[in-house]
């Protein structure tokens, strides 16, 4: 199997029988709980009929042949693809590397948190640039695609609370939301490129001293 990536508790590898997919292999038993959390609230937003336009899908678990034959059992999910079939962009490297203009990333991020996350009560536990990839569609148009994170690394009356009440899943979203905007200043704000949050947020204008302030 082609191997794509890891992260702390998974090993990610393209699907041997569809390139469309991925396989995601547990490497340590601790972590079986996590995976069936995560599959569990997928089913419940399958549920709930969210639409999966920023997630990518779920399709259970399965065994299947490594390159030296033998049997792994994992998780598939879609694969994160452009429309053109190429894959899809990391997050990441998109700022790291100054793929796409800032105010493009940062208006992508606030409609997914305020759109579609807050929208549909969806829980992200990690709220990291790693879980979440830039889609480009057949029309040229760009969305994040988010790969990992969702649910909860284990399950507790929290969890369960957040899921019964949206409004908790809201105060979560917004702190970690708060997170990625703090972050996000300390990767642009000595690039000088802030100026268009002056017409955007005034709590941004504030922040980086970009509104008038009253004269005493």
């Amino acid at each position: 199997m082609e191997f794509i990536g890891a992260g702390a508790n998974r090993e990610c590898f393209v699907h041997p029988n569809d390139p469309a997919k991925v396989i995601k292999i547990t490497k340590s038993t601790s972590v079986i709980e996590q995976d069936a959390v995560e599959s569990a609230y997928y089913k419940l937003l399958e549920k709930r009929r969210v639409p999966f336009d920023h997630v990518v899908r779920f399709y259970g678990e399965e065994t299947v042949l490594d390159s030296d034959g033998k049997e792994r059992r994992g998780f598939v999910f879609e694969r994160a693809l452009n429309s053109d079939g190429t894959p899809a962009i990391m997050l990441g490297k998109a700022i790291e590397e100054n793929l796409l203009p800032f105010e493009t990333i940062y208006r992508m991020l606030e409609d997914l948190h305020r759109k579609y996350l807050l929208k549909y009560g969806i829980i992200l536990s990690d709220y990291i640039y790693e879980n979440l990839f830039i889609k480009r569609d057949s029309d040229g148009a760009y969305r994040l695609l988010i790969i990992d994170g969702l649910g909860t690394i284990r399950s507790s009356w929290k969890f369960y609370l957040r899921l019964r009440f949206v409004i908790l899943a809201w105060e979560v979203q917004i702190r970690r939301w708060q997170t990625v905007r703090r972050d996000l200043q300390r990767r642009y704000y000595r690039q000088g490129r802030f100026a268009f949050l002056s017409r955007f947020n005034w709590w941004w204008q504030r922040q980086f001293c970009l509104a008038p302030r009253s004269s005493s």
